[in-house]
C-alpha cells in the first residue's frame, strides 16, 4: 500500500500583494501635495498653516488611541492623510482652532472610539468635517469664498485675476473658431475652475490637479472608478434636468459649473472612495455612489449649506450596513 502524500498547506491569504493601507496613504497624501501647495499660491499661506495644525493634531490623537489599546498605527499614514483632507476642504478665514477640533474629532471619535483604522464605520476626515461644520456653522459662512470676512492674501499677488483673464481669452476664441460656428456658446469659467479660480477670482479647489491625481490612483488601482462615477452621474443628471435652482428651465442645468466650482469632485474621488467605509462589490458601489450623488444634489437643490458632498457621503455610510442586511434577506428568500 502506498503511503499518501502530506501537503502542508498555510493559512490565508495565499496570494501575496505589495499594497499595504500604509503605501496607499502616503501615496494618496503625496499625490495631494501639489493641491495644497497651489491652494496656498492662490489663497496665501494661512492653508499651510492650517495643514499642520490638523496634520499634528491628527497625529497626536492618533498616538492616543491607538496608545490606549497598545496597538500604535501612526506610521500606516491614515491619520496624516485625515488632517490634509480636513485642511483641503476646511475655507479660508476659519479660526485656527478649528482645523484642530476637526481633526481631533476624526482621530479620537469615528476612529479610535469604534476600534480603530478598519473599524470606523464613517469616513474619519468627512466626520471631523461635518462636526465642526455643523457645530460653527457662523463661523463657517463667515469664512466661505465671496464672503466679506472670507480667505486670505494670496501668495502671488494677481494669479488668480491671471488665470481668470486667460480662462476669458481662451473661451473668447474657442466660441469663435469652434462653437460660434456650430450654433454654440461656452461660457468663460470653465477652464478658471480647473485650477480653482471662480467667479470674480475667487479660489476654489484646483479641480485639474484632482483630476489629475485621481487619474492616477485608478490607473494604479488604489481607487475604484465606479463610485466616483455613479456619483457623478447622479448628481449631473437631475441637475440638467431641473434647471439651475431658482433661473433657467427644465434640462437647462448648468452641469459643468456646478461640478467645477465646489468640492464636488473632491469629495467623489477621495472621499467617498474610502476603501474602508466604501462597498468593494460593483453592484454596491453603484449603489453607494448613486445614493450619494442624488443625495448631495437635493441638499445643493434645496439651499443647504455648502458641505452637501459632505453629508451625503457620510449619510451613505450610514445606511450602506442597511443595504446590505435588506440585500442578504431578498438573498435567502426573506427569511430573517
Amino acid at each position: 500500500m502506498k503511503s499518501a502524500r502530506r501537503v502542508l498547506v498555510s493559512g490565508a491569504p495565499f496570494i501575496h500583494d505589495e499594497r499595504t493601507t500604509a503605501r496607499d496613504a502616503w501615496l494618496v497624501s503625496a499625490l495631494l501635495v501639489p493641491v495644497l501647495c497651489w491652494e496656498a499660491l492662490l489663497s496665501g499661506p494661512g492653508i499651510v498653516e492650517t495643514a499642520g495644525l490638523a496634520i499634528v493634531t491628527a497625529l497626536v490623537a492618533d498616538i492616543v488611541q491607538s496608545g490606549l489599546r497598545r496597538r500604535f498605527e501612526i506610521d500606516d499614514g491614515s491619520a496624516f492623510l485625515t488632517g490634509l483632507l480636513i485642511a483641503l476642504l476646511l475655507p479660508a478665514g476659519l479660526p485656527l482652532w478649528i482645523p484642530p477640533a476637526a481633526a481631533a474629532f476624526a482621530v479620537l471619535v469615528v476612529k479610535g472610539a469604534f476600534g480603530g483604522l478598519g473599524s470606523n464605520w464613517m469616513n474619519p476626515a468627512l466626520g471631523g468635517l461635518a462636526f465642526a461644520w455643523l457645530d460653527w456653522p457662523s463661523l463657517f459662512s463667515a469664512a466661505l469664498p465671496g464672503s466679506p470676512t472670507g480667505g486670505r492674501a494670496p501668495l502671488v499677488p494677481g494669479l488668480s485675476a491671471f488665470v481668470q483673464t486667460f480662462d476669458d481669452r481662451l473661451s473668447a476664441a474657442l466660441n469663435s473658431l469652434l462653437f460660434q460656428p456650430l450654433g454654440a456658446n461656452l461660457p468663460s469659467g470653465y477652464f478658471a475652475s480647473l485650477l480653482g479660480v471662480h467667479q470674480g477670482s475667487v479660489p476654489g479647489m484646483p479641480v485639474g490637479l484632482v483630476l489629475l491625481a485621481s487619474t492616477i490612483l485608478i490607473g494604479m488601482r488604489v481607487i475604484r472608478w465606479q463610485i466616483p462615477a455613479a456619483m457623478f452621474a447622479f448628481f449631473a443628471l437631475p441637475i440638467w434636468i431641473f434647471g439651475d435652482r431658482g433661473s433657467g428651465g427644465p434640462f437647462s442645468g448648468d452641469v459643468l459649473g456646478h461640478s467645477l466650482a465646489g468640492i464636488f469632485l473632491f469629495v467623489a474621488f477621495f472621499m467617498a472612495t474610502d476603501p474602508v467605509t466604501s462597498p468593494s462589490r460593483t453592484a454596491k458601489m453603484v449603489i453607494f455612489g448613486s445614493g450619494s450623488g442624488l443625495i448631495a444634489f437635493a441638499f445643493a437643490y434645496s439651499g443647504a449649506p455648502a458641505p452637501a458632498p459632505i453629508l451625503a457621503v457620510l449619510f451613505m455610510n450610514i445606511v450602506m450596513p442597511f443595504v446590505d442586511e435588506a440585500g442578504h434577506r431578498i438573498a435567502r428568500g426573506g427569511r430573517s
